[in-house]
């Protein structure tokens, strides 16, 4: 048995310390192939939950517009920092992806690559953020910052990009008599788990000048309690005491920004993501009352989908809003946050909407997706009589990125709603057609038998259509199965397969060379073999000769290579190329029949290997062709799949 690399063991615990707000991370193993994606790669790559396990050229190109810069970013020597790239939108469109990839030469990580992306148009939501905040905020590991937002060039003079590209490092901007005590705290919130402080200090600008700042620093530990990454935020001292006085910590600002940005990507519920958004709003910000309304379908009506502590009175009356009235007009139909305050001097209406939800301010946020108004956040506050610009953006944010939840939430309720229905269809199709092709096979049956020599030669064409339309009813059930279900890998016998496929098929000449080995696979194996035997009987002839051998791989480990081999007409080398496509698990080049070669090859990766076409005798494409493919052979100490 091989030796486990333990960078793999346990992916998600070991390159979990590299996920970063808004960046997509994907890390490549050896072989370049996806070991570990967090959850915004998940959202920018086309492809969901099929990354991880899956080849990376795969990945970028079902992303990337040209296929060429694939290659070229995956093959390339040197480290690629900060490239714009076109790639395809998720509805077919345009968008541009920022590209930076690092491959690790050293230590037990050498040879895996890290890529990051970011989605440029995406990404300027989150920025939106730190436009008006008048500090630094950052999060930092012990490779470097992975967040460096904010007034980062007015308080430093350099860029973010300076800081997170690596051109300059935050220890080298402190003032030299004050680094050492900086580094001690450093130190310190790396080694003491839950530790946050406190510190002012001095650093040098790009222009040589002097400044001080204050520094807000705190550690997040992994679940076992050792710190993972120091998060928080730098301000001008001077600045700072100037705006102490009724503003909200940033730090806390980015806290609630964060959890929420959670709450939206993490729920696919729509009531999850309601209820949660809600009530973690209310936590973070201090706030007395919420209330989270949906539209209805006719756009009319906004309802109460969840409430927090709001008043029999209010509820009573304004459970259900009519939103053409005012003062919701404004946040309903024109998708404007309104603020409604007694320090404000608010009308006679706002005044009873204060009065019955014994509040004392009022912010009525619009939940945007997509820009379209889906419904609002009513937000109160009982002992302010005033909501501050910092806690209106920070609320507009919120609402933004509650938007995108509700977006995602309801496209992936059309998507189950749509799959059910084409599994209905299909299910249907299937059953249907395979009752109707028993009947014509008995029909077929009877005229074979009586005498007159072209009726039944017909009826022979005719039951060899309908055993080929049952192959691709079968195929395409094959490829949902795939598609549906996770692999459940147990030690499967190839003998035992390959002869139950050769009883079910009497016509084929087929020879085996048997084995003992047994492989890890599920029940879709036989499928692999239903599909090349029939294409060796359907092209070679019924008097084709097949040779079925199982060997052990050379050149890999606890492999074993399946050859089916015919002495039929062979395969032009031209067309192999093609063949491989199909081979390579391609849909989209294939039709009917062609399906069998595409599941053949869907299967083979499924169980870990690899497919591949040659000539039965080399050189001689016309003495019939030669598929081989890998599976894992099943060692004698294993119980379950590696």
């Amino acid at each position: 048995m091989g030796r486990v690399n333990p960078v793999f063991v346990r992916p998600e615990e070991t390159f979990e310390i590299l996920d970063e707000p808004g960046v997509g991370i994907l890390v490549l193993d050896r072989d370049l192939r996806v070991a570990w994606a967090n959850a915004r790669a998940m959202d920018i790559l086309p492809i969901g939950n099929d990354i991880p396990g899956a080849d990376a050229r795969r990945v970028l190109g079902a992303l990337l517009q040209e296929e060429e810069s694939v290659r070229k970013l995956l093959d390339g020597a040197s480290d690629i920092s900060g490239i714009d790239l076109p790639a395809r939108g998720p509805r077919g469109g345009k968008r541009r992806i920022r590209y930076s990839s690092r491959k690790i030469e050293q230590g037990p990580f050498a040879g895996i690559r890290v890529l990051r992306l970011r989605d440029v148009a995406g990404e300027e939501r989150y920025r939106s953020f730190f436009r008006d905040f008048q500090g630094i905020a950052y999060r930092t590991t012990e490779s470097g910052p992975v967040l460096f937002h904010g007034a980062v060039e007015a308080i430093t003079g350099y860029t973010e990009d300076d800081f997170l590209e690596g051109a300059v490092c935050w220890d080298a901007v402190v003032h030299p008599d004050d680094r050492p005590g900086f580094q001690e705290c450093a130190g310190e919130l790396r080694a003491v788990p839950g530790l946050s402080t406190e510190r002012v200090y001095r650093i040098v600008r790009k222009d040589g000048t002097t400044r001080w700042v204050r520094d807000f620093a705190k550690n997040v530990c992994n679940e076992d309690g050792t710190p993972a990454l120091v998060q928080g935020t730098i301000h001008d001292a001077i600045g700072r005491r100037e705006a102490d006085d009724g503003l909200l910590s940033s730090n806390r600002q980015l806290s609630v920004l964060n959890k929420i940005m959670g709450v939206a990507a993490s729920s696919l519920s729509l009531d999850e993501l309601l209820e949660a958004s809600l009530s973690v709003t209310i936590d973070l910000l201090d706030l007395d009352v919420g209330l989270t309304y949906l539209l209805n379908p006719e756009r009319t009506l906004a309802l109460t989908r969840y409430h927090h502590a709001a008043p029999k009175r209010y509820l009573a009356r304004s459970r259900t809003i009519k939103v053409h009235h005012w003062p919701w007009n404004f946040v309903f139909v024109a998708g404007q946050p309104r603020y409604i305050e007694r320090g404000g001097n608010p009308g006679a209406a706002e005044e009873e909407v204060l009065a019955s939800l014994e509040v004392s301010a009022l912010a009525c946020i619009p939940i945007l997706a997509e820009s379209v108004v889906v419904g609002a956040l009513f937000l109160g506050r009982r002992d302010r009589p005033r909501i501050r610009d910092e806690e209106r953006r920070l609320l507009e944010a919120i609402g933004r990125e509650i938007g995108s939840g509700v977006l995602r939430s309801m496209l992936h309720k059309r998507l189950e709603a749509a799959h059910r229905e084409t599994n209905l269809y299909l299910d249907v199709m299937t059953h249907d057609l395979k009752n109707a092709g028993n009947v014509a096979n008995l029909y077929c049956d009877l005229l074979i038998d009586e005498p007159g020599g072209a009726a039944a030669e017909y009826a022979k064409r005719l039951r060899e259509s309908i055993r080929k339309s049952t192959g691709i009813l079968q195929n395409v059930s094959t490829i949902r199965r795939i598609h549906q279900e996770p692999p459940d890998l147990r030690p499967v016998s190839l003998d035992r397969v390959i002869r139950a496929e050769r009883e079910r098929m009497p016509e084929a000449a087929v020879t085996l060379e048997g084995t003992p080995a047994e492989v890890w696979a599920d029940d879709l194996l036989s499928e692999i073999f239903a599909n090349l035997i029939g294409n060796a009987v359907t092209f070679g002839g019924p008097g084709a000769g097949i040779t079925i051998r199982v060997e052990g791989c050379a050149k890999e480990n606890r492999m074993v290579v399946v050859t089916v081999e015919d002495t039929g007409p062979g395969i032009p080398d031209g067309v192999k190329e093609a063949l491989l496509q199909r081979l390579g698990g391609d849909e989209d080049q294939v039709h009917g029949e062609g399906l069998g070669l595409s599941v053949v090859g869907m299967l083979v990766e499924r169980y870990g290997g690899r497919v591949w076409i040659e000539d039965r005798v080399s050189g001689r494409p016309d003495l019939g062709a030669a598929f081989r493919f890998t599976l894992r052979e099943v060692a004698r100490t294993e119980r379950k799949p590696t």
